[in-house]
């Protein structure tokens, strides 16, 4: 015995609206029992037909108007399928609900299709039907495909835009490690720069103190050569001979020669580091400057002459 979603009970009256119903139930692919279609013709125990097509099915929709109340057709569908436990679902076709529904079904949640409202009230016919019956109807095996091809598409969408993200933060990282590496390069150089200026300013130092060293010995042979002029008689023909013979010394302005180099200054954070490490140079230690013998590096000369005896011999 064939399955069947639906019987379909109604009166020739009402046949119009009946095969509207019918392809709409059809069009969502469930199969509804008409006489029209599933009787062949010549039936003899066509009501025979009718019971067993009753129970085969999960429900019964009755078109109900004041004729088909009338129909004892109907009337017996109605309470066979009662007395089964089918579902019933009663659709208002025509007349009022006090004319139409039959006696005994009045309390019975029926479904007004007259009119306008046709358009509503059948599609929530059948989607109580095939929630009922655990059958998905052609509307929802469309809306959940269109909801899956949907959900497919944004889960391609959300992919590629994973994807673009995973690609900047490659990128972001390896700029990072770029800036890292040029940050590393940096603080390198930096540190040879900082070694550069140390060895500068300890050489800086250190001609400092030279300076300092050959600007006194300098003054040393200025003031030589001054007691060495008092000392020479000048009259006298042999220290005249003697002092055209000595070698000629360039006597400098003051000025020039107690001239310093620049000074560092004392708040100069890299003359301070080597002033703290103990690197200030003695002038007197300085094995690799000149050093000097007699009176401040020189030879010690005799007292002047008395310049009036000479000229008293004269």
């Amino acid at each position: 015995m064939p399955h069947y979603h639906v019987f379909l009970s109604y009166i020739n009256k009402d046949t119009d609206i009946m095969w509207r119903v019918y392809q709409d139930l059809r069009h969502e692919e469930l199969t509804v029992w008409i006489d029209q279609t599933n009787l062949d013709p010549g039936t003899l125990a066509w009501d025979r037909a009718i019971e067993e097509a009753i129970v085969s099915a999960d429900c019964l929709v009755v078109l109900l108007s004041p004729a088909a109340r009338k129909s004892e057709w109907v009337r017996e569908e109605l309470h066979y399928a009662k007395t089964l436990g089918k579902r019933i679902y009663p659709l208002l076709v025509a007349g009022e609900a006090h004319d139409a529904i039959p006696f005994g079904f009045s309390t019975a949640q029926y479904m007004d299709v007259r009119g306008e409202r046709y358009a509503a009230a059948v599609p929530r016919l059948i989607e109580t039907i095939c929630k009922q019956s655990g059958f998905e109807s052609r509307t929802a095996r469309e809306k959940r495909l269109h909801a899956e091809e949907e959900a497919r598409k944004e889960r391609e969408r959300q992919k590629h835009q994973m994807q673009e993200i995973r690609q900047k933060v490659q990128a972001l990282g390896l700029q990072a490690r770029m800036v890292e590496e040029r940050i590393g390069q940096i603080l390198q150089d930096e540190s040879q720069l900082k070694a550069q200026l140390e060895w500068l300013a300890l050489q800086r130092a250190k001609l400092q103190e030279d300076y300092r060293l050959v600007t006194r010995q300098e003054q040393h042979a200025k003031e030589y050569l001054l007691r060495l002029a008092d000392a020479l008689d000048l009259s006298d023909p042999e220290a005249l001979q003697q002092t055209h013979e000595a070698p000629a010394v360039s006597i400098m302005d003051d000025q020039e020669w107690t001239r310093e180099l620049p000074r560092i200054d004392a708040e100069d954070e890299v003359s301070t580091a080597w002033s703290i490490h103990g690197l200030e140079q003695d002038e007197d230690a300085d094995s690799d400057s000149p050093q000097l013998t007699g009176y401040d590096g020189f030879p010690q000369l005799p007292p002047p002459r008395d310049r009036n005896r000479n000229k008293r011999r004269r």
